[in-house]
Parts: structure tokens; sequence; C-alpha cells
């Protein structure tokens, strides 16, 4: 029996040792099979389709390549999108290298699971011409390049997809431009790392950007839902994002549920910021704004292209506003309706100038007021300036045709009435102002006892003074 025992060993072994020999030759055999295709032949099916389904050319200026490993990953440069035909620059899209891994089972039940995602060096340009038309319109030619007989366009070859999803992408030193045709503005993000990863198919995804913002930088975390929620119109597209940029803190939460439209949305947004002065800058203006800011408000769609800023809350100092605002995107021109209330307004601190003259030293910034129109209803029970104080006061702001008109305005003033009206009309390098006030019963003393007055002193200090100091003592 002994001698039996050893050959049924060697023999389990022989088989073994066999078996392994064979899977390694056939895993090489394989292997060896995939490295010396050339994929490169795919380059004129992959243009045929792009062209197919956008009209817009795409070339792909290096080797398509396959890395192999448990999951092999596809590897493609210098890949260049073609823009639309009006638009400013040359290529819509610019890819240094592009990696892609695939799950090989799940194509099976016709899934695509990106496992991981790689960009390199990717260049998007996004802009819209004169009439706000974007260049991500697409369309097809009218007569697109025919398959080879061989081929099929039929349904089995295109087939719908059940899922699509992401594992793990990541972009390092992204370039994003984005330029309104209309106003001929640019915007310009530049991304150094981004990544973006789901701890299960279909769960939450995990987001972090590091970049900037015209030379300003900012940081992005927070989670968004997977790619797959933005093709089912049935399900709600969420998120929770915090952004942080110089001294200001954003934060974004809630969903929309279709992202292309878009409708559905209930978004909550929330931004503080220690000092207006310095993240004001991000906006390109520098505002003599240095105490705290704060606003917060919940956005909703009301309508096509409409929106209600709902819960609206704005602090700035001592400041504070609150109400609701809608804006219609409908036309060029936003048109823009609120109703505001506060406690007490007090641009005392942003109008003081120079020996505490009723007038700001900084410029008013009349060009913002042929970027919208509306109307803004807004009341206050305290309205302070220089050497004015109103209680009670309300006020409709109406601008229209890039001019701005106050009217009514009324209040209570010393005990007495103030009713009046204000006009503003930018021209090319100036502005015309026209005013009419009315007063009555006006108790002078007593209106001085509400205002506390201040004098810009030379060392750039605001210097305050007793607050029943008479107006000629405040010199």
């Amino acid at each position: 029996m002994r001698p039996l025992k050893i050959a049924l060993k060697a023999i389990l072994k022989w088989i073994l040792v066999t078996g392994a020999v064979l899977i390694v030759v056939l895993i090489v055999t394989v292997c060896a099979i995939l490295l010396s295709y050339d994929y490169n032949d795919l380059k004129p099916q992959i243009a045929k389709a792009v062209w197919n389904a956008t009209g817009r050319k795409l070339t792909i200026g290096g080797d398509i390549k396959l890395k192999l490993g448990l999951i092999p990953a596809l590897v493609l440069t210098d890949i260049k999108f073609q823009n639309a035909p009006w638009g400013t620059r040359t290529n819509l899209a610019k890819i240094r290298y592009f990696e892609i891994q695939v799950a090989l089972r799940p194509l099976l039940k016709r899934n695509i699971e990106v496992k991981q995602l790689i960009l390199v060096e990717p260049e998007i340009v996004i802009e819209t011409d004169k009439h706000g038309k974007s260049n991500l319109v697409f369309a097809a030619p009218q007569k697109p390049i025919p398959p080879p007989e061989e081929e099929t366009t039929s349904s089995e070859y295109l087939p719908l997809l059940a899922a699509f999803t992401f594992n793990k992408t990541q972009i390092k030193n992204g370039y994003f431009l984005y330029r309104d045709g209309y106003s001929g503005k640019t915007y310009k993000v530049k991304v150094k790392l981004l990544t973006a990863s789901a701890a299960s198919i279909g769960g939450p995804v995990k987001i972090s950007i590091n970049g900037d913002y015209h030379n300003h930088p900012f940081n992005v975390t927070g989670t968004i839902a997977p790619p797959a929620t933005l093709l089912n119109s049935d399900k709600a597209w969420s998120l929770n994002l915090i952004v942080k940029a110089r001294n200001a803190t954003a934060t974004l939460n809630g969903s929309v549920k279709d992202i292309k439209t878009p409708r559905g949305i209930d978004l909550g947004f929330r931004i503080k910021a220690r000092n207006r002065t310095k993240s004001s800058q991000l906006a390109g203006k520098k505002l003599p704004l240095n105490e705290p800011f704060e606003m917060a408000f919940r956005a909703t769609d009301i309508g096509l292209k409409a929106y209600r800023l709902s819960d609206f809350k704005a602090t700035l100092g001592r400041n504070a506003l609150s109400g609701s605002i809608d804006i219609n995107l409908v036309k060029q021109t936003p048109l823009i309706t609120a109703k505001l209330s506060s406690k007490k307004i007090d641009l005392r601190p942003y109008l003081s100038g120079s020996n505490n003259s009723s007038f700001s030293v900084y410029p008013l910034l009349l060009g913002a007021l042929k970027h919208a129109e509306g109307t803004v209803k807004i009341q206050a029970d305290s309205f302070l300036l220089l050497r004015l104080a109103l209680n009670h006061l309300t006020a409709k702001i109406t601008l229209k045709r890039k001019s701005l008109t106050i009217r009514p305005i009324k209040a209570v003033i010393g005990g007495g009435k103030f009713n009046g009206r204000l006009t503003i009309k930018p021209r090319r390098k100036d502005a015309t102002v026209t005013t009419q006030l009315k007063i009555e019963d006006c108790n002078l003393g007593y209106m001085l006892k509400a205002s506390i007055y201040y004098i810009f002193s030379g060392n750039q200090k605001y210097v305050k003074l007793d607050s029943n100091v008479p107006i000629s003592d405040s010199r």
C-alpha cells in the first residue's frame, strides 16, 4: 500500500504543477495577444462615433495603450475635442493624459463600472455666444459617416446603459475657463488636484478639490450623489459641499431632481466671511466693508428659468436684512423682485469721508446697474446716515433701463414726516442724481440724539463722537 500512496501523491503533484503551468502559460499568451494588438486601429472608429453624435472632431495624437493588471487600464494621450465653429478657441477640451480602468464582469450586464479615472492637465473651455448659445449644444451632422458593410448600428450594439458608476476619479493640474459671450467676461479656475471616490457602488461620492480662482486659492470638500443619478430624472441628485476661500466659508446642501433642465431645485446656501474686504476681491472688486459678513437662503425653482431665494438673511456688522428674492432669467437681463426688512440699517461707517462729509470717499459701483432690472421693497425700523436718522422707513427701489429710482421714500424723522424720491441715471463717466425731499414737523435735536457721528481722521481711523455734540462742533 505504501508504494501506491507514494505514486498517487506524485501523480497529484504532477497534475497540480502541470495545471499551474498551463494557467500561467494561458495568462501569458492572453497578455501577449492583448499587448501585441495595435489599439491605434480603434482611432477611426472612436472619431467616427463622436462625429456622428456631436458633429465635432475628436483627435487622439498619442498611442492608445493597454496597461495590464488585476483590472486592465486603457491609456490615451494628447486628446483634442473640437469647439463650436463660433468659439473663441479651437478646442473645447484638451487632455494630455487619460487613463481609465473598467471592471470587466459588470460589462456582461451592460453596466459600466469605472474603477479608476485619471486626467492629467485637462483644459476645458465652456463659453456662450452673444445670443447666449452654449458651446455644449451639439448638433449631429446631416450626413453622418456611414459604417462599413460588415458593421451594424442596430440597438444590439448601442445598448442603453443600465448603470454608470465611478469608484475613484483623479484630476491633476486641470484648467477650466468659462466665457460669457454677452458680457465678454471670463472666469478661470485651476484645479491642482481633484479626487472623488465612492465606498460602494451607487453610494455617495466623497469629493475633494484644491485649486485657485483668478489666483485666489480655494478648497472644496463634501459629498455628491453618484453620476448615475444624473441620468435618472426620477431620482434627485443630492450634494453637500463646503467651500473655503481666503477667510470665507460657504456651504451648499440639498438636491436637484433634474440636473439637465434644471428643475426640482432645493438647495440651501450659507456663506460666512470674517473680513469682507479681502473676500470681496474674489469678485474682482475691493469694497470698503471690514465687518464680518454672513448670508443664507434656500433656493428653489418656481418656473422656467425662475428661482426663489426664501428665508433670505444677510448680516454685515450690525446691519441685518431678511426676506425673499425672486430671480427670473428668461431674458438676457435678469429680473429681480425682492421684499426685505431690517430692524436697523447703519450706513455711516461706509459713507464717512474726509472732514466728516456726507459723501463716501469710495466711488459708487454704477456699472452694476446695467446687469439687472427689477423692484425691491424695503422696510427698516431704523435707518442711519452720517447726519440723518430715519425711523419706520419704507421705500420702493426700481431698477430699469440702467437707471435706479427710489420712489416713494417714507419715514419718521425727529417725530415728523419724511417723504421723498431719488433717481440715479449713469452716464459715460459720471451720473445725474435727481432728488426731491419733503420734511414736516421735524425736531432736529430729537433726531440728533438718535445719531452717532463719525469723522474720518488723517490716520484713516473712524473716531466716534458724542451723539449730543452739535453738528458745528463735530467738524
